[in-house]
């Protein structure tokens, strides 16, 4: 009898033991399962905006001035945005802020706009679902007339075409500086600061100075420029 209990004893022990061990692999493997359905629940790219249904930002301006309203991402709410009128018909640049979706408060400064003008939307704020505020990259636009698409020397003078040709390009060593017309302080761009320079290309107009200091750029074939050392001023 004593034989029989204490072999019941050892089993019953060894079937706590397994339990036990079941209970403590669980456990150990629930914040692994928790952390990969936290991963596979994020977004697959950050919300965006536009306006209107504008693609790219090389834009017809009579198209430009057909929409009404800001779009973005499906889930999110348009909140704010700064946004800056400079370049052509702006002698100097004209700010705004918008802090609803629809553009008629910009009705008058939209009118102001020509082939040539450029148009900044910067410091972009959404709304997501959460009814949490987040900051997106902002955008600009630049216009052009008529059926006009691609950069032509007949509409721009020669450092205009460098300067929108340099937009294009990928940003990948070097220092920017920009100055004068619609700079009254000088701004510094540095490697790795793309959208930004992008933005500040975009906002130059006749006056603006671009000083390049051994800058290099990727050209859209993947091959690298030369280091560049120069001033362009606009006119």
């Amino acid at each position: 009898m004593i034989s029989i209990s204490i072999k019941n004893y050892f089993f019953n022990l060894q079937k706590l033991i397994s339990l036990l061990s079941v209970i403590v692999t669980i456990f150990s493997v629930l914040p692994v399962i928790a952390q990969t359905a936290a991963v596979k629940t994020l977004p697959n790219q950050a919300p965006e905006f536009s306006v209107g249904n504008i693609i790219g930002t090389m834009v017809n301006i009579d198209s430009f001035k057909l929409q009404k309203e800001i779009r973005v991402t499906k889930g999110f709410k348009f909140k704010s945005a700064s946004v800056y009128f400079s370049g052509a018909n702006f002698q100097n640049v004209n700010v705004a802020f918008l802090d609803t979706s629809g553009l008629f408060r910009l009705d008058t400064l939209i009118a102001r706009c020509m082939p040539g003008s450029s148009v900044t939307f910067d410091n972009v704020k959404l709304i997501n679902k959460k009814a949490e505020e987040i900051k997106i990259v902002g955008k600009a636009y630049l216009f052009y007339g008529g059926g006009y698409v691609n950069i032509d020397s007949s509409r721009y003078s020669g450092n205009i075409i460098e300067i929108l040709e340099l937009s294009k390009k990928s940003f990948i060593s070097g220092t920017v500086y920009f100055s004068g017309a619609n700079f009254p302080n000088v701004l510094t761009v540095y490697t790795g600061e793309y959208d930004l320079l992008k933005r500040l290309l975009l906002r130059c107009s006749p006056g603006s100075i671009l000083s390049f200091e051994n800058c290099i750029f990727k050209n859209t074939d993947g091959t690298l420029t030369k280091p560049l050392t120069k001033s362009i001023k606009l006119e």
